[in-house]
């Protein structure tokens, strides 16, 4: 069966800053930072360091991905466009030979419900999310570990959206769950049964969700406990946990969003992980060493897309970083 590695975070695991993440979601139907559901902003072939991490480890171990988007599918099953997804008006049959195919489903405010069958199992799922993202649309993603057997999906009931298909072959299966504007115990306690559960992981590179914490206003002990709670479901829920410690931020390191330096916040989560005995990857360590000696204007041009996330050259670091603890384990 094929083995999934699962990255989790908030908007840095979205894609955010790098070559290839947009925002036309947020641009054209507004943006709920306290809607329920994942991004959708960056495809397969961007420049992000999950992307990066597939491509690596999809090289090294023979394993494949691909997507199939909304456009694809329309021409495909001869079915209508809404908010850039597919409706389904008819089931669909998906005959790609995937190990694993990861269904990004849209959701609305009114159920929705869908039957999923391939080989002997058959299971509905319900569609629906109580406060909406992308003013219209919110999205979540469904995995099925089908083995090669086609997938029959049937709408049952109200709107059923599809955005994308996403197939993956071989050895290893490399899962983005990036929460946009998510702190750790939010994810912890509202996204932990969506975007960590279904995947089960084998290995697991969890964001450390420093910034959008230290934005809350929170102590770093506060913090500390907060991660803990989320470290703490995610070490019995696979095999393999690593925290990834998050970029510096540049401009202001405090008011006027917290009275405690960022950088005290990084030391938390490092502090965390050695308290948990979870292996860490430092990040944060590793952009530091690269800005070393520069000018604030140098470092901004370095590292940085914008004051809190990085720019191509730092999510080459994230991936960096990543594939020297990992690579021992595949």
């Amino acid at each position: 069966m094929i083995k999934t590695i699962l990255l989790t975070g908030d908007s840095h695991a979205c894609g955010q800053g790098a070559v290839g993440f947009t925002v036309t979601d947020e641009t054209e139907f507004g943006y709920d930072p306290f809607g329920r559901g994942i991004g959708r902003n960056m495809r397969m072939g961007g420049g992000d360091y999950i992307n990066l991490v597939r491509a690596e480890i999809n090289r090294i171990t023979g394993s494949t991905a691909s997507e199939c988007t909304a456009d694809s599918l329309s021409a495909k099953y001869g079915l209508p466009l809404l908010h850039r997804c597919v409706k389904l008006t008819k089931a669909i049959m998906l005959e790609c030979p995937a190990d694993l195919l990861v269904v990004r489903f849209a959701e609305n405010n009114t159920p929705a419900s869908v039957k999923i069958e391939y080989a002997e199992n058959s299971r509905t799922e319900t569609l629906c999310a109580d406060r909406l993202r992308y003013g219209k649309l919110s999205f979540r993603d469904i995995p099925i570990f089908c083995s090669g057997a086609p997938v029959v999906i049937t709408p049952l009931s109200g709107e059923v959206l599809i955005d994308t298909v996403m197939s993956f072959s071989g050895s290893y299966a490399v899962i983005r769950q990036g929460v946009g504007s998510c702190h750790c115990l939010r994810f912890a306690e509202d996204y932990y049964g969506d975007c960590v559960t279904p995947f089960t992981p084998h290995i697991l590179i969890a964001e450390a969700h420093t910034i959008n914490d230290w934005l809350t206003g929170c102590t770093p002990e506060v913090y500390g406990e907060h991660l803990s709670r989320l470290l703490g479901r995610m070490k019995q829920d696979c095999a393999h946990l690593h925290l990834l410690t998050v970029s510096p931020v540049a401009g202001s390191q405090d008011a006027p969003y917290n009275s405690t330096p960022y950088n005290r916040f990084i030391e938390a989560s490092r502090k965390t992980a050695a308290a948990m005995e979870i292996p860490m990857i430092d990040a944060n360590a590793a952009m530091e060493s690269a800005l070393a000696g520069l000018s604030k204007e140098e470092r901004f041009a370095r590292l940085f897309a914008d004051n809190w996330h990085v720019n191509d050259f730092g999510h080459k670091i994230y991936a960096d970083e990543i594939m020297k603890m990992i690579r021992p384990i595949l």
